[in-house]
């Protein structure tokens, strides 16, 4: 997005006055592996459908267009992420993960470099995982 922002003037100006489209990838939740972990969460055991719903309704708590992070997650009451379509056990599930992913237990930024059993073993920690 930003290179078609810089090659071409009239898209950038178009794309600033236009809102996003919604469910399109931002690049910065594509690779935050805290997202996509809070997703898988939120899909866990529901239709594509439903599950895409309430990620969106999740996503639009945060103060941008991205999901929350970590600490914004921490900083939201449970009644709304509740009220977003979590159960409590998904809530429960998603705080797990933001506080373990802030207190660096998980160390999400060096996963990729672990081997599969040890990343299971990682994840694991997390409720609901």
């Amino acid at each position: 997005m930003a290179r078609l922002r810089r090659r071409d003037p009239v898209l950038a100006r178009a794309m600033a006055r236009v809102a996003p489209f919604p469910d399109f990838p931002i690049r910065a939740d594509a690779d935050s592996h805290f997202h996509s972990l809070a997703k898988a969460i939120v899909h866990q055991q529901l239709s594509t459908k439903a599950a895409g719903t309430i990620h969106g309704r999740v996503r639009a708590l945060s103060s941008g267009r991205r999901f929350p992070t970590p600490p914004q997650i921490l900083e939201l009451p449970d009644a709304h992420l509740r009220g977003a379509g979590l159960s409590r056990a998904k809530t429960a599930a998603i705080q797990d993960l933001a506080t373990k992913t802030l207190d660096g237990s998980l160390g999400l930024r060096t996963i990729a470099r672990y081997s599969d059993e040890e990343v299971i073993e990682i994840l694991t920690q997390v409720r609901g995982v």
